[in-house]
């Protein structure tokens, strides 16, 4: 009765071990996952201040005639 009990105590011990194994991967994953879309996102904010500093490409034509008009 005793070793069964023991049996069952480690059994369940085991189990609980691997649920928290499986567990601390499964963080692992969402941690690398996170830090991605947090290097992601910085990467987008910096492209949308670069386009938004950025002359649109018809305000680089209309100052291209002027220049060619000065002439």
């Amino acid at each position: 009765e005793l070793r069964s009990l023991v049996n069952q105590t480690s059994d369940y011990a085991q189990d609980l071990f691997t649920a928290s194994k499986e567990y601390s991967d499964k963080l692992d994953m969402a941690d690398t996952a996170l830090s991605l879309v947090s290097d992601l996102t910085s990467h987008v904010t910096e492209l949308e201040t670069r386009l938004a500093s950025h002359t649109p490409l018809i305000d680089d034509e209309q100052y291209i005639h002027r220049q060619l008009d000065d002439l």
